[in-house]
């Protein structure tokens, strides 16, 4: 009676008192569930920020960005992605303070050899047309090709590979003297030509850095002008596969323009575009690597001396096996 009395004139009736009791332990257990999901949920995010700099400072990069990562980041490409250059760092189009490195490709030592195929496979058509009757019309060349076959009958017959054949003259040259000759080019568009206008010997496409041949296959090895754009530093390897595939006494016989120094060929036969290096080089210098490369030279011979178009011959042999 006095609980009801006082809660009466307190204004409070006891059913109600015991609504807010229990409104107000619902409310109470909601604000605690509450903080305790925002403490496991701030213990979540500083373990998650210890994982990042622990990671960060294992793979070199600042997480929170800055020039550091671009230092870093730079040297973590450098090695996976070599030959490479550095540019300087441009940011992301998103905004931020977060910045990345632009790689650019440096080009490898293979290049020479695309752009060689690729002007050659432009100019073929025209370039057969201009040398069609070369041979014929020069002498020398006639010669030497004479010269050549002979050497290879002496030798034992054979195969004979024309390395860099072009469309083709000169092999079938060889062909009509009784050399069983096949050319080799690096420019499928030259091996097209040349199938197109002799169709007796073969032709197939290869290069003369990489050239793919059985070890002791062949009787002889003629190389017209090809030579010419081979960088100084690749021409011992190619020399090492003519020696590879030669037979021991089996003839070698080269053309090549005479002088000092290369040069950007940049239109060719035509009038089409080219982009080929043009190495000109003194006979003593490539009877140097002839020699290293196991070949003993015969004679040379110089074509218009002192002339900016000299050309000149050397002959050679693979020396025999000891």
């Amino acid at each position: 009676m006095q609980c009801a009395r006082f809660h009466r004139r307190r204004g409070v009736d006891r059913t109600s008192r015991r609504r807010s009791r229990g409104v107000g332990a619902a409310f109470g257990a909601r604000r605690r569930i509450g903080e305790r999901t925002r403490r496991v949920a701030g213990r979540y995010r500083r373990r998650r920020r210890g994982h990042r700099r622990r990671a960060g400072r294992r793979r070199g990069v600042n997480p929170r960005g800055g020039s550091d990562r671009i230092e870093r980041d730079t040297r973590r490409i450098r090695p996976r992605f070599l030959p490479c250059e550095v540019t300087s760092p441009t940011p992301f189009p998103t905004g931020g303070n977060r910045c990345r490195a632009t790689v650019a490709v440096v080009h490898t030592d293979d290049d020479w050899l695309t752009d060689t195929r690729t002007s050659y496979d432009t100019v073929a058509v025209d370039y057969a047309d201009r040398v069609r009757d070369a041979i014929t019309r020069h002498r020398y060349l006639c010669g030497a090709l004479a010269l050549f076959a002979e050497s290879v009958h002496a030798a034992g017959r054979g195969p004979v590979a024309d390395i860099g054949c072009g469309p083709g003259q000169v092999t079938a040259h060889l062909h009509k003297l009784g050399v069983d000759a096949f050319g080799v080019d690096l420019s499928p568009g030259m091996i097209t030509t040349a199938r197109r206008d002799h169709p007796g010997p073969r032709f197939e496409v290869g290069s003369m850095t990489e050239l793919d041949l059985p070890a002791a296959s062949l009787a002889g090895l003629l190389c017209w002008q090809s030579l010419i754009h081979i960088p100084d530093d690749a021409v011992p390897k190619v020399f090492g596969h003519f020696h590879r595939v030669l037979r021991p006494g089996g003839p070698l016989q080269l053309l090549f323009h005479v002088g000092t120094g290369s040069e950007l060929k940049k239109q060719g036969y035509g009038g089409h575009p080219m982009k080929v290096h043009v190495h000109r080089r003194q006979p003593d210098q490539v009877t140097t690597w002839l020699h290293d490369a196991g070949f003993e030279v015969e004679a040379q011979m110089l074509l218009d001396p002192g002339e900016k178009s000299s050309q000149a011959f050397l002959f050679a042999h693979r020396e025999p096996s000891l």
